[in-house]
């Protein structure tokens, strides 16, 4: 017995659907920001000059945000 492809382009489309359902149920939008507002930086990928990253301060700033560069980078 031979499935048709429509029935199994709807079958891919509706498991897909499943999967981006409960992918996105525990995802909120990202924060929009504007220029001017003021924001805080996590400081795990910033290089310090503190002699341990344990002894870093996990969050950098206030900074302004000058400009949008990209679609979520600023």
């Amino acid at each position: 017995m031979k499935i048709g492809t429509n029935k199994t382009k709807a079958a891919l489309a509706k498991v897909k659907d499943e999967y981006a359902m409960y992918y996105n149920r525990c995802r909120s939008p990202a924060p929009e920001f504007e220029p001017g507002d003021m924001v805080w930086l996590d400081s795990t990928d910033i290089v310090t000059t503190r002699p341990s990253p344990k002894l870093s301060h996990q969050r950098l700033g206030p900074y302004v945000v000058e400009a949008k560069v990209g679609h979520a980078a600023y």
